[in-house]
C-alpha cells in the first residue's frame, strides 16, 4: 500500500538518507537523553538543513535552465507554489445571508459597484473638435520581410504571447 504523502520532487535520494538520520538521531537521544547524543543530532539538523536547501535550489536551478525545453513544467511549479489561489469567495448578501455560487455573487457585485458609482447626463457632454482630416487615410503602408524578421528577432523568448495566441515557440 502506497503512503498518502508523496516526496517532493527536488528532494533527492542522499537528502532523503540525510533526514531519516536526523529522525534516528533523535529518537536515540530521547532514548539516553546524554549530550553526544544531543550534540550529534544537532549536528546532523544543521546539515540536513543545509541539504534540503541545496537541494531545492538546484531543483530550481534546473527548472530553469530547462525552460525552454519544458516549460509546462516550470509553469507547473510555480503555479503549485503560488500563495494566491484563484477563485470566487462567497459574499453577504444584503438579508445576511452569504451567495451560493458564481452568478448569486456577480449580482452582488453589480448592485455594490451601480450603488458606488455616479450615474452622469451624456446630454451634457462637450463637443470635441475631430483631429483627423476626412480625407487622411493610410492606404499604402509596405513591410519588407527583412523589417517584419528583424522586429521578431527582438522579441524576447520568454515574453507573453499576443492577443492572437501567438508566441515566438511557433
Amino acid at each position: 500500500m502506497r503512503s498518502k504523502h508523496r516526496k517532493a520532487k527536488w528532494m533527492t535520494q542522499s537528502v532523503l538518507r540525510a533526514v531519516k538520520l536526523k529522525q534516528n538521531l533523535w529518537k536515540k537521544y530521547l532514548e539516553s537523553s546524554s549530550r553526544a547524543d544531543y550534540a550529534a543530532y544537532i549536528k546532523q539538523c544543521i546539515y540536513t538543513s543545509n541539504a534540503l536547501k541545496k537541494a531545492h535550489h538546484e531543483y530550481e536551478e534546473k527548472l530553469i535552465i530547462n525552460f525552454k525545453d519544458k516549460p509546462k513544467l516550470f509553469y507547473s511549479y510555480i503555479r503549485k507554489n503560488q500563495k494566491v489561489k484563484t477563485g470566487i469567495s462567497k459574499l453577504l448578501k444584503s438579508d445576511w445571508t452569504l451567495t451560493e455560487d458564481g452568478d448569486e455573487t456577480a449580482v452582488v457585485l453589480q448592485s455594490f459597484f451601480n450603488s458606488v458609482f455616479v450615474h452622469e447626463d451624456s446630454s451634457q457632454l462637450p463637443a470635441f473638435p475631430s483631429r483627423v482630416e476626412a480625407n487622411d487615410v493610410l492606404c499604402d503602408i509596405t513591410f519588407s520581410r527583412e523589417d517584419v524578421l528583424k522586429k521578431i528577432h527582438r522579441l524576447k523568448m520568454w515574453s507573453l504571447p499576443s492577443p492572437d495566441k501567438f508566441t515566438l515557440r511557433y
